[in-house]
This record gives structure tokens, C-alpha cells and sequence, in this order.
């Protein structure tokens, strides 16, 4: 794993950029904030790293999910799939005024990075974003095959999880 590990740090910057657009886009599921552009960033972040990824709309009007996918090295045949849920909406940022800095405005300070959403759950899509591109580039694709599935109301309590599970449940 040394080979991954050392690809990741020698594209740090590169890596921590993906974090730092998806923090710059806001995405507030209890003030229904940003969802005009958020799910189409999150795709675009899933694709940039080689997944087939698409927008599915979530039943009663609920914030859309991305799903994507791809296969292992070779072919997904035979294959185990690993199935990252995670999701892309955030807490809201007030009180504003004891933010240092703004909530959607992502800097580092020292060896940290401040901003709405860098470690719950963004930072999180971020890194795994870094591994898998780390496995493509270095050892030209995935051990296994691998879906996301990034869902935009966890923190809103995933109302409409149930009734997309329901519906689509199957592909995921």
C-alpha cells in the first residue's frame, strides 16, 4: 500500500482541492440550500476519478442522491463490491458569528483546514476520492468493484430514504 499512500501525498494539493470546491458549495438540506448546483459537483467529483455516476431523483421531492459506480480491475465479474454510503449535505453554518472565517469559505490554518462540511462528510467523499484515484493511476484500477451511494438528507434525518430504497433499492 506504501505505492497508493505515496501517490496521495504527492498529489496533496490536488486532492485537497476536491475538498475545498465541495465545501465552497453550499448544500444545507434543512434550509434547502445550494441543491441547484451541490449534486451536480458531486457527480462531477465521482466522474473526474473514473466512476459512472448519475443524479436520481429522491421520491417527494426530497434532495437528490448520486449514485455511481464502476468495476475492478479486469472486470467486475466474480468480484467483491464494496458500497461506500455517505452524503453530501451539511449542517447549517449559524451562529455565523462564531465562525473565524466564512462557513463556505474553506482555509487552512496550520495543518487544518475549517470549513462547513470538511469533516462531516465532505473531507470523507474527498479521501476516498483520493484512494480511488490513487488505485487507478498507480496500479491501473480497483480490487474490487465499488459503488457510492451520497445521499443529500442525512442531516435531516434521511426522510426520504425509506421510499427511495422502495423504488430503486435494488441498484444500490
Amino acid at each position: 500500500m506504501d505505492d497508493i499512500y505515496r501517490h496521495i501525498d504527492q498529489h496533496l494539493d490536488e486532492n485537497l482541492q476536491v475538498l475545498m470546491d465541495l465545501v465552497r458549495q453550499p448544500s444545507v438540506s434543512a434550509q434547502s440550500m445550494g441543491f441547484d448546483k451541490a449534486p451536480q459537483l458531486v457527480k462531477a467529483a465521482l466522474e473526474k476519478v473514473g466512476l459512472k455516476a448519475e443524479i436520481v431523483p429522491v421520491p417527494n421531492g426530497g434532495k437528490p442522491t448520486v449514485f455511481a459506480q464502476t468495476q475492478a480491475k479486469g472486470g467486475g465479474s466474480g468480484r467483491p463490491t464494496l458500497l461506500f454510503y455517505t452524503h453530501y449535505d451539511v449542517q447549517p453554518p449559524e451562529p455565523l458569528d462564531l465562525w473565524e472565517s466564512p462557513p463556505f469559505e474553506p482555509v487552512r490554518r496550520g495543518d487544518r483546514i475549517y470549513g462547513r462540511g470538511v469533516s462531516d462528510d465532505k473531507g470523507n467523499v474527498a479521501a476516498r476520492l483520493a484512494a480511488i484515484r490513487a488505485f487507478q493511476e498507480v496500479r491501473g484500477g480497483l480490487p474490487c468493484n465499488l459503488k457510492f451511494f451520497v445521499e443529500g438528507e442525512e442531516e435531516i434525518g434521511s426522510p426520504n430514504l425509506p421510499a427511495l430504497i422502495a423504488k430503486s433499492g435494488d441498484r444500490f
